[in-house]
């Protein structure tokens, strides 16, 4: 009996425990989806560690082509970044009904020294701010003082240099999911306590009548 009852608790507080969320950092690589530089199919479904992100390319406001990169990763096919992130070309990152938290993207840029290259942050569809390097190399953007919570991102590129080469391409994105917690009746939470209850008397009473056989 006292053997059904421990395995019982711990089958209640498995059940409560499962109901408590978690929080994971999934990073997305752009680099070396496909085996040679390329447009890709858009939109472009990632799934890493069960979460799934569709990303999508416009220019100016239209559908646009995604390119890749094999060693600088995500960027426009086309357009007036000459397959990089030029003005008016964006790259939407869509996590469908799910919210992250954005932590940090890896960008490489080509622009020329003097404007330097630019672009947009919204998320899901509310703008966030703006952002300008004046670098041709890659860097590390850190979002986390932002803390910024949303379904959609959308990268939109606001180079105005007249170097036809400026633009910036995405290689990586690093997101914070906390998933919900599942809900546990109360019910369950009032059988796990009774149960301790149960065993915790069954205890005592086992041990008074050790006890007494040591009397007698």
């Amino acid at each position: 009996m006292k053997k059904k009852l421990t395995l019982l608790l711990a089958l209640v507080l498995s059940i409560c425990f499962y109901g408590i969320g978690y929080t994971a950092t999934i990073t997305y690589e752009f680099t070396g989806l496909d085996s040679s530089n390329g447009t890709l199919s858009s939109p472009y479904v990632m799934e890493v560690y069960g979460m799934t992100v569709e990303i999508t390319a416009t220019v100016d406001s239209a559908s646009g082509t995604l390119h890749q990169n094999t060693e600088n990763g995500m960027g426009v096919s086309g357009g007036n970044g000459n397959n990089r992130v030029g003005n008016g070309e964006a790259l939407i990152f869509d996590f469908g009904s799910s919210l992250v938290t954005l932590f940090s993207t890896e960008l490489t840029f080509h622009a020329d020294f003097t404007e330097g290259s630019s672009f947009d942050l919204y998320a899901d569809s509310i703008f966030v701010d703006s952002f300008t390097f004046e670098s041709n190399s890659g860097l590390t953007i850190d979002f986390s003082s932002y803390d910024i919570q949303a379904s959609v991102f959308e990268f939109l590129g606001t180079e105005t240099s007249e170097d036809a080469d400026s633009g910036f391409r995405i290689r990586e994105l690093t997101v914070d999911y906390e998933s919900s917690a599942v809900p546990v009746p109360g019910a369950i939470w009032l059988l796990g306590g009774g149960l301790i209850g149960i065993i915790g008397m069954r205890r005592r009473n086992y041990n008074s009548h050790e006890k007494s056989l040591r009397r007698s």
